[in-house]
């Protein structure tokens, strides 16, 4: 739905608004609420502490594989079963050899058509740990990954891929809460007008998208929002009053209270005060 409003809304002195933490001057006090600290974690988690340890275990399987290359013991194994593809993973054999009487088994992916030549019964030449002879590897796959683990560069490009895809939407959604955090500090409260509403996206996500004017430096300024059903049912409907805090030094920046509030806490000064 869509309406408009030609209500004479005007701005209110900050010591008579109407919602409590407003009633301070600016500059006030503000306090991320957990929304803002778990985006926060959430960021350092997937784009930080996630690739570094995925980085850590690829340097420690290049480390294994230097390893086997340099100190490795050889040994002859046999094919005792071959595992077919499945959706998500590559066909695979396992190899089976003995170190001092020892059987060990080897489980390996190769590729389709490596695959088709490898019969049960065949022999390999594993390479393995002297002080582990459990961790082993094909002499075949030790060959091939001369240039670096196989097992290295995909946790490597993992790494890579997670911190490209959240790095930039971390500085987005970082810009844009330190703007509601700007506002929430230093904004002039003013009584806006809802001029829209209008769901946004699937109708099985529960997001809308607001429209609303509001009066500043003698004009009329427009802006929109994007929130859920729970701080819009606050609002109301189109052409209810609809507290907005713009910035006095640029009126364009500006944002509505309810979804300032979703993100940061104004503490006032009575509540600092209290013991």
């Amino acid at each position: 739905m869509c309406a408009s409003t030609n209500n004479s809304s005007t701005a209110i002195s900050p010591g008579t608004f109407h919602e409590v933490e407003l009633r301070d001057p600016p500059p006030r006090i503000v306090a991320g609420r957990w929304r803002v600290r778990f985006v926060r974690w959430l960021f350092v988690t997937i784009g930080l502490i996630v690739p570094a340890l995925l980085v850590g275990l690829g340097v420690r399987s290049q480390m294994r594989n230097t390893e086997l290359r340099e100190r490795g013991a050889p040994a002859v194994g046999r094919i005792v079963e071959r595992i077919l593809p499945s959706k998500d993973t590559p066909p695979r054999v396992v190899v089976e050899y003995s170190v001092a009487g020892v059987s060990y088994r080897l489980t390996e992916g190769v590729d389709r058509d490596a695959f088709m030549d490898m019969p049960i019964g065949q022999e390999q030449n594993v390479v393995y740990r002297p002080n582990d002879p459990g961790d082993s590897i094909t002499q075949r796959r030790l060959d091939r990954e001369r240039d670096g683990s196989a097992t290295a560069w995909a946790l490597y490009l993992t790494a890579a891929l997670l911190w490209l895809v959240t790095t930039p939407i971390w500085i987005y959604v970082a810009r844009t809460n330190g703007r509601l955090r700007h506002l929430a500090i230093y904004g002039v409260p003013a009584s806006g007008t809802v001029t829209a509403i209008a769901r946004y996206g699937s109708a099985k996500y529960d997001t809308w998208r607001l429209e609303y004017e509001f009066p500043a430096g003698g004009t009329t300024r427009a802006g929109k929002a994007y929130m859920n059903s729970g701080p819009l049912k606050k609002l109301g409907d189109v052409g209810a009053t609809a507290t907005v805090l713009y910035d006095p030094n640029d009126e364009k920046r500006h944002g509505l209270f309810v979804v300032i509030d979703q993100l940061y806490r104004i503490v006032t000064h009575e509540s600092v005060s209290k013991p």
